[in-house]
């Protein structure tokens, strides 16, 4: 909306490769919250798909629940409920 639609998928695919990178290099798993929402591609919008609360940024309930799905499919278990 701003007019730098290329700049910000630049820095977001940065920091999630990085993030990535990182965690195969230690032996973690990781999920990227970016593919989850936006899709592989990263060309849908979060928004639009239903997935963000009013102001544009957080998850709402369906997008909690998706990047959930995503933990779950990848073995991440709750082991305390948390506070």
């Amino acid at each position: 909306e701003l007019g730098i639609e290329p700049e910000c998928t630049a820095v977001w695919e940065g920091q999630t490769t990085a993030a990535r990178q990182a965690a195969e290099a230690n032996g973690a798993v990781f999920v990227s919250f970016y593919d989850v929402l936006n899709g592989p591609d990263h060309d849908e919008d979060a928004r639009l798909k239903g997935y963000v609360w009013e102001d544009g940024m957080h998850a709402n309930d369906a997008g909690q629940r998706v990047a959930a799905e995503a933990l779950a499919a990848v073995g991440f278990e709750l082991n305390e409920r948390p506070g």
